[in-house]
């Protein structure tokens, strides 16, 4: 179960069609073995375009997934953290992840873990829902970005759904690599507290604390498996409420800070 120790904003298009062509895009291009089809049209269903009216929502806004009436997470993207991860601790001196099995072939490990991990949501593969408190909004989060051109600076606004300190995620972890040992899986994840998720997490915006609980299990060819059981809040005695999110305010950050 993953907390989220600073604010959590969201990084999907709110207009479908951008989704879509971002998506797609991506999808064809990269051959993403592990995006199905079905989970493509499913993220599409859940990019939520449209405010309570029925207005379209601010031009290159971006946001949560919507699935099942609560603020989500596509477990694509989870998978594609492990992969950051993996590349800023492949050179660190030390660490598991730059030693042993885990380093050898180069960057063949970013593959491993395309073929060997994948990341489920505790009830369906495609969507892991972020655990809030009863009564936690959704707000705004506005910010400049500055950035240096050939005719100078330039400042632009860009503008996030945002969700606060404490919100939750939970999903299971399957590993089917010896490579990826339990400690390579948890500096993985301890990453997280200096690069999380999100929109502007290079800033420290989305950085998480973790709460993980190991199972290794022997598959017939004797590889063993590490899998993260379905339920971790209940192991943790941490299950916490899921709330539709209500009407949205406006918040600002304190820092002018660029964003990744």
């Amino acid at each position: 179960m993953l907390t989220f120790e600073m604010p959590l904003l969201g990084s999907t298009p709110k207009d479908p069609e951008v989704y879509k062509t971002f998506v797609l895009e991506r999808f064809i291009k990269e051959g993403k073995a592990n995006v199905s089809q079905e989970q493509f049209e499913a993220e599409i269903a859940a990019v939520r375009a449209t405010k309570e009216n029925g207005e379209m929502e601010e031009k290159g806004k971006t946001g949560f997934l919507v699935h099942d009436g609560l603020a989500s997470l596509s477990t694509h993207v989870l998978l594609g953290f492990f992969k950051s991860a993996a590349r800023a601790l492949v050179v660190v001196p030390g660490t598991e992840v730059s030693a042993g099995k885990m380093a050898k072939g180069g960057s063949a490990y970013i593959q491993a873990i395309d073929r060997g991990v994948f990341v489920w949501g505790p009830t369906e593969r495609g969507f892991t829902p972020l655990i809030v408190e009863e009564g936690v909004e959704i707000t705004d989060c506005e910010r400049p970005l500055r950035a240096m051109t050939a005719q100078g600076e330039r400042v632009a606004l860009a503008c996030s759904e945002m969700l606060p300190a404490g919100t939750k995620a939970e999903f299971i972890v399957r590993v089917f690599y010896k490579r990826f040992t339990d400690l390579a899986i948890m500096e993985m994840l301890d990453y997280g507290q200096y690069s999380g998720l999100g929109s502007w997490r290079n800033a420290g915006w989305g950085a998480f604390s973790h709460q993980t609980r190991i199972n290794r299990r022997v598959m017939p060819d004797g590889t063993e498996v590490a899998e993260w059981p379905k339920s971790l809040s209940a192991a943790f005695d941490e299950d916490k409420p899921k709330s539709k999110p209500k009407s949205k305010a406006k918040a600002e950050p304190d820092a002018d800070l660029a964003e990744e």
